[in-house]
């Protein structure tokens, strides 16, 4: 049985009434009912970066903590009209990426960028709150009758120090903690990593003893990791990244080690290294800290450059 990511919002909104896109539904119904039809288990995905506009411009989308009612919504609509078919479930890919890139950096959507960036840790934190959100409506009304599971994909770059210097072997921790602890802490332990409180204090949002309930009582079935590379990381004062969040973790990302090597063979991309030790650094890691959950790797790979002649590749 092979796999798909598909994602999916078909709630037409207004205020908090809503109603069911039927058109949307019958889409997906034929999409499912091919799919397992050619021997496709697929794998849904709620949310891929695709907020609808009009919750954008209504209530400001992942920085109104009203979007966490929306999304629950959302979701039980889905599980309600997919989950006698559909077993498995993400709720939502890479929220590091749409919360730094979507609310800090400005490069993706919705293209926001502040110097203070409490905007970055609000839209993470609304998230986290969202999938848990989801997490306890399908594991209290459908899980037992539907028997699918549930988990939320994040991705890391693995980092290792570049020396065994104790600022650099921190600055390798901290960088993990950012990446992975970010949204997994939250999620198994209650709260945000220590180090992320100390360097971005009253940026990062609290959670309420209600929140606390939500995401601590509706544990998730799996995680699901996109790992591409890993990095040689040193503590830097200034990293020179763009960013708040980047620069707050003061830590430098460089690609050799003090005698030249290479961390590893180098791919199309300029960010890209092939480091296959690093995909089991972060598997162990997450085992080892987050009481070893079933982990799926959801995305791995490598980016080369070809080119197409007389209909071959070469």
């Amino acid at each position: 049985m092979e796999a798909i990511l598909m994602w999916l919002w078909i709630i037409i909104t207004d205020g908090l009434g809503t109603k069911v896109n039927e058109e949307g539904i019958a889409f997906y119904n034929n999409v499912i009912d091919t799919l397992l039809e050619k021997g496709i288990e697929p794998f849904v995905t709620l949310y891929h970066w695709d907020l609808p506009l009009h919750l954008h411009d209504s209530i400001g989308g992942w920085l109104n903590k009203q979007i966490v009612d929306y999304f629950a919504i959302f979701a039980d609509t889905c599980f309600a009209h997919f989950g006698d078919r559909v077993k498995n479930w993400i709720t939502i890919n890479e929220p590091l990426h749409i919360a730094v890139g979507g609310y800090d950096t400005g490069r993706s959507a919705p293209g926001r960028s502040c110097d203070s960036s409490v905007e970055t840790y609000l839209a993470a934190h609304h998230m986290i709150l969202a999938h848990s959100a989801a997490v306890s409506i399908y594991q209290t009304k459908y899980k037992e009758e539907q028997g699918g599971q549930i988990g939320l994909v994040v991705d890391c770059e693995w980092a290792e120090a570049n020396s065994d210097k104790i600022e650099d072997q921190c600055a390798a921790q901290r960088r993990v903690e950012f990446q992975l602890g970010w949204f997994l802490h939250p999620l198994y332990f209650g709260d945000y990593p220590k180090t992320m409180r100390e360097r971005l204090g009253d940026r990062l949002p609290e959670f309420t003893d209600e929140d606390k309930e939500l995401i601590l009582n509706g544990p998730m079935d799996f995680i699901g990791l996109n790992q591409y590379t890993s990095r040689l990381v040193s503590h830097a004062a200034d990293s020179g990244e763009e960013g708040h969040f980047e620069k707050s973790q003061q830590v430098a990302k460089i690609v050799e080690w003090e005698d030249g090597e290479k961390i590893g063979k180098k791919a199309a991309s300029d960010w890209l290294y092939i480091v296959p030790w690093g995909m089991r650094k972060v598997l162990n890691y997450i085992s080892d800290t987050y009481n070893n959950p079933p982990i799926y790797i959801m995305e791995n790979g490598m980016q080369m450059n070809s080119i197409i002649c007389q209909g071959t590749t070469c």
